[in-house]
Order: structure tokens, then C-alpha cells, then sequence
């Protein structure tokens, strides 16, 4: 909830919501760039100090890198990827999906995703929501 604070005090104008997944390396869940990175203006992995700076530089509709989920290493808290398509298994488990669309029902079925140890959503509204093992564990209303 912290970094999630900390982005939502620095969003920009164009605020269009992020995801983040948190994993234990290797990463198992199924993923894909969005877009290229080769001309990303920071190297990453990012330390966890400029995470918050970072993510809300980039989470506006006017970058091209504010879709998808972003991933950090839950060891390092380094930021790894951005601009990720989170392909999470859908699962013979039946789950339960209580506010959002298809970037928390995307982030609830990651979170059940071995080697995944959370994932997060900070909606355009500032609700920021946290799941863990296929539910939602924590939810906070931002303003």
C-alpha cells in the first residue's frame, strides 16, 4: 500500500491507473512487453527508492509505457519489467471478482500464479486494492 500511496501523490493529469505484480524470480506467470524499452530513460532494474517517481512518470495516457501491469522482484524490491500483458491462467478454481474489470480480474488471478506473491491495482478513482493467493486482502480509498 505504501508504493501505491506513493504513486498516487505523484500522479499526472492523464492518470489512466496501474498494476503490479510482485514475484519471486524466475518468473513463472506468462508475460509479454508491450511496448519496446530500448529507449526507456531509466535502466532497470530500479531501486526501490525511485519506484513510486518512476511508475507515476510513466502512468499517465500520454506515455507510451502506462498500459499493462509493471513487475517487481519481491526480494529486491526492484522494479524489472514494465508495459507488461499479464496472461494469468484462468484455472479450474473458482474465483470471485468483487469491483473492477479486466485489470482485477487479470491481478486476481496472478496473485494465484506460483511464485507470485501479490499483485496491486491503483484505479483512476484511487482505490488501491491487493491480492494475494487469489483474493483481495486489502483495500484502501486514496484522495
Amino acid at each position: 500500500m505504501a508504493l501505491l500511496r506513493g504513486v498516487w501523490e505523484l500522479i499526472p493529469t492523464d492518470f489512466s491507473g496501474i498494476g503490479i505484480v510482485f514475484y519471486v524470480p524466475p518468473l513463472t506467470l506468462p508475460t509479454i512487453s508491450l511496448r519496446p524499452t530500448d529507449n526507456l530513460v531509466v535502466r532497470l532494474p530500479l531501486a526501490s527508492d525511485d519506484i513510486a517517481n518512476f511508475l507515476a512518470s510513466i502512468s499517465g495516457k500520454s506515455s507510451q509505457w502506462h498500459d499493462g501491469f509493471h513487475l517487481i522482484d519481491s526480494r529486491t524490491f526492484s522494479l524489472t519489467h514494465i508495459a507488461q500483458f499479464v496472461a494469468a491462467p484462468i484455472g479450474t478454481t473458482q474465483v470471485q471478482l468483487q469491483i473492477g474489470g479486466a485489470r482485477h480480474m487479470t491481478a486476481l488471478l496472478a496473485s494465484q500464479v506460483a511464485g507470485v506473491t501479490s499483485t496491486a491495482i491503483l484505479a483512476t478513482e484511487g482505490r488501491a486494492s491487493v491480492y494475494e493467493s487469489g483474493r483481495c486482502t486489502h483495500e484502501e480509498m486514496f484522495q
